[in-house]
């Protein structure tokens, strides 16, 4: 990073270079943590989702967005979720694309035996109140996010 005469960049483009090159952005091992706990992470949702399977519970997402359809699909968990919930009335009885998952509001759970991952991760802790307080399902095992 040169600032000479001839250089036109603006001093807050050379600051954010600085912070990346400091904050390890170019270093490859930066990048193979970041694997790393992605892998784990992954591995630690496909445990929780294989022990509520095996315990005869319900798998059910919370959020159906296209981040929601992105990560079931990346991760290769869509054919576990047996249920997306939304708060968006609009998307109540539509299905996550690509899925053949039926998107329903959080009432539609309250009888139901099953587990809750919220992928709405920007909205958990509303979500987990709203199952907590609002709705007041007991027969929810736990809540992942």
């Amino acid at each position: 990073m040169r600032r000479g005469k001839k250089d036109k960049t603006p001093k807050e483009v050379h600051d954010i270079c600085r912070q990346e090159i400091e904050n390890g952005y170019f270093n490859k091992a930066t990048y193979a943590r970041l694997e790393r706990d992605i892998l784990q992470e992954e591995k630690r949702l496909q445990d929780f989702i294989i022990s509520a399977k095996n315990k005869g519970l319900l798998v059910v997402g919370y959020g159906a967005s296209i981040g929601t359809t992105t990560l079931l699909s990346a991760l290769n968990i869509a054919k576990e979720i047996d249920l997306l919930l939304d708060d968006n009335p609009r998307r109540k009885g539509k299905f996550a694309p690509g899925t053949g998952i039926v998107v329903q509001c959080l009432e539609e759970i309250r009888d139901l035996e099953c587990v809750v991952i919220i992928f709405a991760w920007r909205y958990q802790s509303i979500i987990k109140a709203r199952i907590e307080n609002e709705i007041a399902i007991k027969k929810i095992t736990s809540i992942w996010s």
